[in-house]
């Protein structure tokens, strides 16, 4: 199965904004010029509202820690937040602070954190699993693109993106039908 690269998601947004020239440009496979290059900046600003907001992507990492604190800096991503410091599987109390965390472990521990996925390219994979398409993502895109270019449809390409965003973060039950009896 082909995963979903934000190419796809920008090409999505192209044709439904009705901009066929850029859509046919991104499917030749053109890099980011001028208006691709612009999609490429919204497309960066939707995942990173989606990740922060509505589905966290969370890590672990071992992390030796000396005199109590460690670097932000150590982390080969941006951290949105440090959610527990576990030292010989007992948690840890922990503050944060600007470019490190002071803890009262010391010595190897698991850090779990979450964090912004990282988009540097057209080829780039979405991050998301199946709960965010590239559908909602190409509302998201061109929504950014109608607020930044001050164009009208941008409430209708909002409504939409978040009316997706929505549908994806509901917590649906399984649909059971009850069995049926012969009268």
């Amino acid at each position: 199965m082909k995963k979903t690269t934000i190419r796809d998601c920008c090409i999505k947004a192209a044709q439904n904004l009705g901009l066929d020239a850029l859509s046919g440009r991104l499917k030749d496979g053109a890099e980011g010029e001028g208006e691709g290059r612009a999609f490429l900046s919204h497309a960066k600003a939707v995942i990173e509202e989606i990740a922060s907001s509505f589905f966290a992507f969370k890590r672990v990492k071992k992390i030796d820690i000396y005199d109590g604190e460690f670097e932000l800096c150590q982390f080969d991503c941006q951290v949105l937040q440090i959610l527990s410091v576990v030292k010989n599987k007992a948690k840890q109390r922990f503050c944060v602070l600007p470019d490190r965390v002071l803890t009262e472990a010391s010595g190897l521990s698991e850090i779990e954190y979450s964090y912004l996925p990282k988009i540097d390219s057209l080829e780039d994979d979405i991050p998301f699993l199946a709960k965010v398409t590239a559908r909602t993502i190409g509302f998201g895109i061109a929504a950014e693109y109608c607020i930044v270019n001050g164009l009208p449809d941008a409430v209708m390409w909002d409504k939409r993106y978040k009316d997706e965003l929505a549908a994806a973060t509901a917590n649906r039950r399984p649909l059971k039908v009850a069995k049926r009896r012969w009268l």
